[in-house]
């Protein structure tokens, strides 16, 4: 943002350690992480446990049952461990997954392994099937350019951690193209540094 001193300024440079001491004191993440991965046999992964986290402070926020029947849209969904935990907890959704085409069918891979049976998946050539398909439950992964061609309502708009991978321009872009089809009472769920440092 043209500001070396930016961080500083707006974002927490240090974590205390009290301040993590107490908020784990005040929630039960482990078991209940624990808990998912025995019911889904899903093995441990930084990702998967930084998802689960995400998704915890969500339900925190917002009364799922909201979303039943939404549409949601999630830029940079990657592997889709965070919409295969959301969707894990909904009866009834349309979830547009945009990520770069190699990363959009990896998601894909990953999903298929890990979603349940009555969840519908599609590619980004199928987004004509997607939009007339009557499955409750469905996920269909897109590349950037098909925003364009979106003429949905969204209900809930995320991206974590992958628009501090991107310029400013590029993030203003999507943002710009996503404000137009959030609706009155939407939710955004973005998690994001100035920069996502590895």
């Amino acid at each position: 943002m043209g500001d070396s001193k930016a961080s500083k300024k707006y974002s927490f440079d240090v974590y205390p350690l009290e301040v993590y001491e107490k908020h784990q004191s005040e929630v039960n993440l482990t078991s209940s992480y624990e808990s998912y991965n025995l019911e889904n046999k899903i093995f441990f992964s930084h990702n998967n446990y930084k998802s689960f986290t995400y998704f915890h402070i969500l339900n925190k926020h917002i009364d799922l049952n909201d979303l039943e029947s939404k549409n949601i849209l999630e830029i940079g969904s990657g592997l889709f461990n965070f919409g295969t935990i959301v969707t894990k907890h909904l009866n009834s959704f349309s979830y547009y997954c945009v990520d770069l085409p190699d990363v959009a069918l990896r998601g894909y891979l990953s999903a298929k392994e890990n979603l349940d049976q009555d969840v519908h998946l599609f590619l980004p050539h199928q987004l004509e099937e997607f939009l007339n398909s009557e499955a409750k439950k469905k996920v269909i992964f897109l590349i950037p350019i098909q925003i364009d061609s979106l003429e949905i309502n969204i209900d809930l708009f995320i991206n974590h951690e992958s628009f501090s991978e991107m310029n400013i321009q590029t993030v203003n872009d999507y943002l710009s193209k996503i404000k137009v089809r959030m609706i009155e009472d939407s939710y955004i769920y973005l998690v994001n540094r100035f920069s996502r440092l590895q």
